[in-house]
């Protein structure tokens, strides 16, 4: 009985864990918060 209940909550952390995963795999690992860029640098 108490394996089971065991089993049952490790695969509710499991499942959490593995959405945060999934989300954070999405994201860039940085951003650009400015472009400094002028036409001319880029010519």
């Amino acid at each position: 009985m108490l394996g089971g209940i065991q089993l049952i909550c490790l695969s509710m952390i499991g499942e959490y864990v593995g959405k945060i995963f999934t989300e954070v795999k999405k994201h860039p690992r940085f951003t650009i918060q400015e472009d400094d860029y002028t036409k001319e640098f880029l010519k």
